[in-house]
């Protein structure tokens, strides 16, 4: 998770986007609206509630990590924060380690090693979304692990935003399997995941842990407390008055967003993993998963893992320098001097191997409150989307208060492949298109002399 941003000035956000010829259009709203099969969706509320995890701040585990300064955000500072994830978790048993394959597994012994492996998890999985799996939640409690950004408070000629970024599924951050979390929770996490707990845990910082109110840097301890409950109560009914806050999403991230029934001022999607259910027949062989577990996350040398990377078919499109910061970040020694991703493919798969969650996502935006924006950001060559057709139905499923960027030539990884679409001015030497133009058009003021 990505937190922060914190107090952009209003007037001042992003200045200098002006002259860029954006390459984007917008989908228009469908004159016909595709039927769909309902799938029954639960409500975020009924999933599972949340309840105070029997930890005290004391408690918290030691972060060995430590959080770097992104060349591009050099007027910010970044610090590294821990706090408690959503509690309790899904029904699951914990995993198991997968041994490592044999030396001498050939290709046809890996696929079916892989098929094995992707037939039983798909058993669990089906058991699980269609309520016949019968284990309790399972009560240890997880961590998660967020960087701030932030610059020292100065005067600003408009309303300070507070923006909270999430990654999908793969990415190297901060998601409860992913990344440094994945690393503090890396022993106790389920056989099986729920993709609505990502939902529970970012309404479970968004009520509990986001502090009330902007603090400049190194403000705030890196441990985070649980706010009262008054005012958890009162952001439940209100949202967070103190803040005026903005929700970005990719993929599974902003899948997750859909499912919050908070007040935020907006939420931005991109690539958004909500589909109907005639989507259904798109992936009957499950072949992401098949591949994510197939993935070589282990070598003898840094390097060694560097070159493997590079020369993967899956990170080929992937922008140069975001390629760079993945090899920088996802890569981790081992006890034995090894170096291995953060990430475990059989846990990233996990995730992978959801169904329900993402359909019935989908049936319930438009019970998204309609005071809360919707901008949707698209890759026309994305295939777990859909397509323009299919992203022209999920964009107006919610009508009222959305709007939406298209990019015909970019696919599902989007931010990895073209990043200046969505990251902030500078990274990667490019700046920012569509966000940052959606924040100036909602919350900042266009200089007249850059039009």
């Amino acid at each position: 998770m990505q937190y922060g941003m914190e107090d952009l000035a209003g007037g001042d956000i992003m200045q200098g986007l002006y002259s860029i010829a954006l390459i984007s259009r917008a989908l228009e709203q469908p004159t016909t609206i595709i039927p769909f099969k309902t799938i029954n969706p639960r409500a975020i509320n009924t999933v599972l509630a949340l309840e105070l995890p029997p930890v005290e701040p004391s408690d918290y585990p030691i972060l060995t990590t430590s959080s770097s300064q992104p060349r591009s955000l050099a007027d910010y500072c970044v610090s590294t924060h821990l706090f408690p994830a959503a509690f309790p978790r899904c029904p699951s048993d914990a995993w198991v380690r997968r041994p490592r394959p044999e030396p001498q597994e050939d290709a046809d012994a890996k696929k079916r090693r892989i098929a094995r492996e992707v037939e039983c998890l798909s058993l669990v999985k089906e058991a699980q979304e269609q309520g016949r799996d019968t284990r309790p939640p399972r009560r240890e409690v997880l961590w998660m692990v967020a960087n701030r950004y932030v610059r020292e408070l100065r005067p600003a000629r408009g309303t300070g935003l507070t923006l909270v970024f999430l990654h999908g599924i793969g990415a190297f951050k901060y998601l409860i399997l992913h990344g440094d979390s994945g690393l503090l929770n890396e022993t106790i996490l389920g056989d099986i995941f729920d993709n609505a707990d990502y939902a529970r845990d970012v309404a479970n910082f968004m009520l509990y842990y986001l502090p009330d109110r902007t603090a400049g840097a190194n403000a705030l301890p890196v441990n985070f407390p649980r706010v009262s409950a008054a005012m958890a109560d009162a952001r439940r009914l209100r949202g967070i008055a103190s803040r005026t806050i903005v929700m970005i999403g990719h993929s599974m991230g902003a899948h997750s967003l859909c499912r919050i029934s908070i007040l935020f001022s907006s939420l931005v999607l991109v690539e958004a993993a909500v589909y109907p259910t005639y989507l259904e027949h798109e992936d009957p062989y499950r072949r992401f998963e098949a591949g994510c577990l197939g993935r070589r996350w282990i070598w003898d040398t840094r390097q060694s893992a560097v070159d493997s990377i590079h020369r993967s078919a899956y990170f080929k499109p992937w922008d140069p320098e975001i390629l760079r910061l993945y090899c920088q970040h996802a890569i981790v020694k081992t006890a034995d001097g090894r170096f291995r991703l953060k990430t475990i493919p059989y846990l990233e798969a996990l995730m992978l191997f959801e169904r329900r969650s993402v359909y019935e996502t989908w049936e319930l935006l438009n019970e998204i409150d309609s005071r809360i924006w919707l901008h949707w950001i698209w890759g026309g060559r994305s295939e777990r989307t859909g397509g323009p057709t299919i992203q022209a139905q999920t964009s107006y499923r919610r009508l009222g208060s959305c709007s939406n960027d298209y990019h015909d030539e970019l696919r599902h990884n989007l931010p990895e492949e073209a990043p200046s679409i969505v990251v902030a001015e500078g990274v990667c030497g490019a700046p920012a298109t569509d966000i940052a133009n959606f924040l100036i058009r909602h919350y900042g003021r266009l200089p007249e002399s850059k039009l």
